[in-house]
């Protein structure tokens, strides 16, 4: 058990190094090659007659929404505030990022992680859950309001996602598989994935993992 642990922590640490190769690639190559494109478009403005600047407004719109989906996609891979200042931090920004401009309320409490840093593994595998229950609840759930609390006791970590939105039916065949990635991650570092839901009542998912000296 001990040494199939070893080898998902080194999987998911190899991962993580991947996903970030792959967001600088994106930033370096896809982003700057988009923001070249609409540098270059916009010297032709005073030239275009009065006919066709609609078109052409829209067309810049076009590589500015790119620009800024190239961007969200590479945030979401590489978080840059997990790596610099933990997984507090992180997940206030993701929430902040993924929320904020939506119709969605959400509120986020953290209890006792004033200060410190925990194993990258855990902060790294806590900062995922996290990103997919907000990913499905902005997704699937229709829910107009998110709360969001990670506390510390003496002996765990508890991490609290609750929505107010149509809750679910579990189906192993349509909702297995990202719900069993969670809890493998939680598995990883002897964590706890449960859900409570009923239809038309909103979910609370909790994530209880055990901390040791």
């Amino acid at each position: 058990m001990e040494e199939q642990k070893k080898g998902l922590k080194a999987v998911i640490l190899a991962t993580e190094n991947e996903r970030q190769r792959i967001a600088k690639d994106l930033l370096a190559g896809i982003g700057q090659t988009l923001s070249g494109i609409k540098l270059g478009l916009s010297k032709f403005t005073a030239d275009l007659p009065n006919d066709n600047q609609k078109e052409y407004s829209n067309i810049l719109n076009f590589v500015d929404e790119a620009c800024t989906e190239v961007r969200a996609i590479s945030h979401q891979m590489m978080p840059k505030a997990l790596k610099e200042n933990g997984l507090v931090s992180a997940i206030e920004d993701m929430l902040n990022k993924s929320l904020a401009i939506s119709k969605v309320e959400y509120s986020f409490n953290q209890i006792g992680l004033d200060e410190g840093r925990f194993d990258e593994v855990l902060e790294i595998g806590l900062f995922r859950i996290t990103q997919e229950l907000i990913n499905n609840i902005i997704k699937h759930s229709g829910a107009t309001k998110v709360d969001v609390q990670i506390s510390k006791t003496q002996k765990h970590l508890v991490l609290l996602v609750e929505d107010n939105g149509k809750g679910f039916k579990f189906d192993e065949k349509r909702d297995g598989i990202g719900l069993m990635n969670m809890k493998s991650r939680a598995n990883t570092f002897n964590g706890e994935v449960n859900y409570e839901t009923e239809l038309n009542k909103g979910t609370v998912a909790t994530i209880r993992v055990p901390l040791h000296d």
